[in-house]
């Protein structure tokens, strides 16, 4: 029996470890991200529970780091073993060292990311000299709280169709972190090399203070973008100062030109105060008139001009004014940006628009992370003049404001009369108390029959974040 039952606790120790290794993974190995994990109900809730989370086995990616991250922690687990179940027993050592994997993977983590460190350094020194000798390329660089990804998308497409494709290069999907930029620079470094006028146009993130500028020390844009500055990850940058002095870190390390939102508040309150070589530029206002958000596209006028963008929602326009606003400045002509929007393709990241089989129009968005977006869908779905079904789950990292966030969104579904599945049982009692029985939790079965009795004139709007499974069901009705 003792046998046994020392056999059940070494395999609920490697379910644990393996755990502990893929939520570090999940949370890019940052004490930070990690820290908010476990100040939120669901992070309570799992230390809380004797198995730390439902399912059978966890899967981290099979990365380098996760697998030295395993292997350090089994050694560090089996010398904790060895020296201490003589005095303890067996059976109770086990039991102890499971339930503190979280030291041992800890440790382990710490140790990867000593190693990591300077990796990460010279990698960051090997792409500024790389940057250095490339006195033809100019570089775009552009952070905010939301729109990075679109902007992005939306002027590399534009600049690819007036310069042509070997003279534009901007990366594939998220790549906006410190090492995931110099990563992909660094692959790219044949690009660097040719002595031919090019130009460069990237996105970068933030999850904390001094990222953005060790991202421009070895970048060097010539252009900035400032979207716009909300309360995306409060958790980790703690007041909104601290967002704000971060995203000011482009303005800072651009050495021509910065564009910014000059009607946020919060964008034109820190550049104020920001010292830069760069002119601040705000966005010119009064040029774009005439927006009609259809469900699919949206139609515009700028400058006289008629535009359109096949991407559905009002939002992208401010994407769309500073695309058009740094065409200006490199003297790409107006028509020519407007004619290459018609056709701008839609990263992943955003809403996107389909027609379901039952004629009903559903809106999804695989990576919605901030209040902004989740009401800017809301504010599309009025258009239609059917049912109004929204399937969502609690936005993270929102520190103090996540209650008020959360709550001003159920208030705006509350508004439309439009029916709730929600996807987790955070903040599930507050969406009930607003919504009464237009909430309900989300049930696969009950969900189908609902969206089965749709017709051409409703509307489903899908905000997942990683749960394919749940995208597929409603996307085969």
């Amino acid at each position: 029996m003792h046998t046994l039952l020392l056999g059940i606790v070494v395999i609920l120790g490697l379910r644990t470890g393996l755990w502990w290794v893929q939520l570090w993974q999940i949370k890019e190995y940052r004490v930070d991200r990690l820290r908010d994990y476990f100040h939120s109900e669901e992070g309570r809730r799992s230390m809380r529970s004797l198995c730390f989370f439902p399912g059978v086995l966890p899967r981290p990616e099979p990365t380098l780091r996760a697998l030295l991250v395993v292997l350090l922690t089994g050694i560090l687990s089996l010398l904790a073993y060895r020296a201490l179940s003589p005095v303890w027993g067996a059976l109770l050592t086990a039991l102890v060292i499971e339930r503190t994997l979280w030291l041992w993977t800890g440790i382990a983590v710490a140790l990867t990311g000593v190693v990591k460190t300077v990796q990460q350094r010279l990698l960051f020194a090997q792409v500024r000299r790389l940057r250095e000798g490339a006195g033809n390329l100019t570089i775009i660089a552009i952070t905010g709280s939301y729109g990075k990804t679109s902007t992005r998308a939306m002027l590399a497409h534009v600049l690819t169709a007036h310069f042509g494709q070997d003279d534009v290069l901007s990366p594939q999907g998220n790549r906006n972190t410190e090492l995931g930029i110099a990563q992909w620079l660094w692959q790219e470094r044949d690009y660097f090399t040719r002595g031919d006028k090019r130009y460069l146009v990237v996105e970068v993130g933030a999850y904390q203070r001094g990222e953005i500028a060790t991202v421009c020390r070895f970048l060097q844009p010539q252009i900035g973008i400032i979207t716009a500055m909300s309360n995306q990850h409060m958790a980790l940058f703690r007041t909104q100062r601290n967002l704000q002095l971060a995203k000011a870190e482009l303005a800072e390390g651009c050495s021509d030109v910065c564009f910014y939102n000059g009607e946020d508040v919060l964008s034109a309150q820190i550049l104020r105060e920001t010292n830069t070589s760069a002119t601040l530029t705000p966005l010119p206002t009064g040029r774009m008139t005439s927006i009609e958000a259809l469900l699919g596209h949206t139609e515009f006028t700028y400058d006289g001009q008629h535009g359109s963008l096949p991407w559905p929602g009002q939002q992208y326009m401010l994407n769309v004014r500073y695309v058009l606003a740094v065409c200006e400045y490199l003297s790409v002509p107006l028509p020519e940006a407007l004619q290459a929007l018609r056709s701008a393709p839609q990263p992943l990241q955003g809403l996107h628009a389909e027609q379901l089989t039952t004629g009903a129009t559903l809106l999804w968005d695989t990576y919605n992370a901030n209040e902004q977006g989740v009401l800017a869908a809301l504010q599309h779905m009025e258009l239609s003049r059917g049912e109004k079904v929204v399937i969502l789950q609690h936005l993270r990292e929102l520190g103090p404001e996540a209650d008020r966030v959360h709550e001003r969104i159920f208030q705006k579904l509350h508004a439309m009369d439009a029916t709730l599945y929600w996807r987790k049982e955070l903040y599930y009692p507050l969406a009930k108390r607003l919504l009464g029985q237009r909430c309900q939790p989300y049930d696969q079965a009950v969900v189908s029959a609902h969206l089965r009795r749709l017709g051409a004139d409703d509307v489903v709007f899908l905000a997942t974040n990683k749960a394919p499974d749940i995208e597929a069901h409603v996307k085969s009705h």
